[in-house]
This record gives structure tokens, sequence and C-alpha cells, in this order.
């Protein structure tokens, strides 16, 4: 925006040329007769007053254009609170109908899984659990074991002072499963929208019968109120003999607010992978 001169200092100068142009006239004579040419008929008070007529003339020339200024600079303001006013409105929408798909669709997930579901997002259908399971030796004629967080897997035990504890329950569900490679990545969102990484150790030397939990405590010491927790569990594990390996490549979310975990699917399974490789990389 261009610089505004106040409009006082107009008002002041225009004043004081006003009361000095006054003094002038009212003081002595303006011309004198004996000469022919105009601007020799005119004294120096005649002169001086010419002078200050067309600066006065320049005073008020210029207070127009800083007054136009003035309302252009006012109009581009407007228009500036306008389009962010909008803009907040617009990003408020568009806010609050991503909140509600996403509640729906983790109330969706939440259901399906416990009806040993799964909604599959890639080729928009449901399929059972072990379906999903994605087996590199598939020569054996037992049940895949499917690895499972449930709905309630995830309990805050106790908090004292910032110390939270939690316990977390892995269910192996239709067979034993072992051998477990799988590198955890815990993902902790607090209310103040900060976050933390950590990488504990949750299933090293874990073996689960069939239909079967293993159940391990984990600490998150934050005097910031915690609002989800995410759980990417990426690697394989296999059957009990070992002879069936399986991928996995899950992330759960727990919500402290409702106490429930389920799993998370896209779009944001992708925002939270992006935003966990995002903080490694800043680490």
């Amino acid at each position: 925006m261009t610089f505004v001169i106040p409009n006082i200092f107009f008002v002041i100068l225009i004043a004081i040329s006003t009361g000095y142009l006054t003094f002038l006239t009212t003081k002595g004579s303006l011309t004198n007769n004996k000469y022919s040419r105009l601007w020799d008929k005119l004294t120096k008070r005649g002169k001086l007053v010419f002078y200050l007529l067309i600066a006065i003339i320049i005073i008020l020339s210029y207070q127009e254009y800083n007054n136009q200024v003035s309302n252009e600079n006012k109009d581009i303001q407007l228009t500036r609170e306008r389009n962010h006013r909008d803009s907040l409105v617009t990003t408020g929408i568009n806010s609050g109908v991503e909140s509600n798909s996403n509640r729906l669709f983790n109330k969706l997930s939440q259901a399906f899984a416990n009806q040993n579901l799964k909604i599959d997002t890639l080729n928009n259908t449901v399929v059972k659990l072990k379906d999903s399971v994605r087996t590199t030796i598939n020569n054996y004629s037992q049940e895949d074991p499917v690895f499972s967080i449930e709905a309630k897997g995830v309990r805050l035990i106790s908090l004292q002072n910032s110390n939270h504890e939690y316990e977390i329950d892995f269910r192996s569900l239709d067979a034993g499963s072992a051998n477990y490679k799988v590198d955890t990545y815990m993902f902790t969102e607090y209310q103040n929208n900060t976050y933390s990484l950590t990488k504990p150790n949750l299933l090293t030397n874990v073996k689960i019968p069939k239909s079967g939990k293993w159940n391990i405590g984990f600490q998150i010491n934050s005097v910031t109120p915690i609002k989800n927790i995410y759980f990417y569990f990426i690697g394989s594990y296999t059957t009990l003999d070992g002879t069936k390996s399986y991928n996995i490549n899950d992330i759960y979310i727990y919500e402290e607010s409702n106490k429930t975990t389920w799993t998370l699917m896209n779009p944001e399974r992708n925002k939270i992978i992006s935003q966990i490789k995002d903080y490694q990389k800043r680490k």
C-alpha cells in the first residue's frame, strides 16, 4: 500500500497559509499602478500573496491526491480482510467436512473390526481380516494367523504426575504366531498439536497361541495431555512352527477421548506415515 500523510498535516498547513494570506491582504498595498506590465504592478507584498495562493493550490491538490490514496488503501485493506475472512470460512468448512468424514469412517472401521472384517480402500471392498494377510509362503494347510489389536486393546493403567502407564494387547486370530521381526513406531499426538516419536520393543521374542494374546506395558512421560497414539507396525511374522511367513504394514490409532483403538485407513494412514518419516528426518 502507498504511504499516506495524515490529513491533519494538510489542515494545519492550509490554516497557517490562509491566516498569513489574510494578514498580507489587509496590512498593505498589493499593486503599484505606475507600472504598465501586470507583473511589474505587483508589489513585493502582492508577489508574496501570489506565491502563497499557488502554494495553497498545491497543498489542496496534494490533499485531494492523498485522500484518494487513503481511500484506495482502505479498499485494499478491506479486500484483504474479506479474502482472509472468506479463506477462514472455507478452511473451517473443509476442516469440518473432513473431520466428520474421518469420524464416520473411523466408526465404520471400528464396527467392521469388531466383526473380524476390514475395509479395503484400494478395491472398495470389505474383506475378512485373515483374507487381507499377505503370505510369502503359501503351501501349508493350517489356518493363517491374523495379527490384530482389538478395540479395547490399549488401556491407560495409571497416570501419576506426567507419567502415563499403558497396557497393549496383541491378538493372534485363527492360528498361533511367532518370530516377530517387526519395527514398531509409536507416534504420540498431544492436545497442543505437538508430536513425539519413539521405537519401543513391544514384539521381541513373542509367541502368541491361537486366539491368544500378548500383553505388554509401555510408558509416555508428558505434562501435555495426550490426544492420540499411533502404532505403526512394519515387518513380518510366522506361524508357530515357522513354516509360513506373513508381512505386516499396519497403523493403529488409540484415541484418548473414547479409549478406543482401530486400524487407520487412507487417507489418514498415508498422512501419518508421511509425518513419521518427516519427524525421523528432522531428528
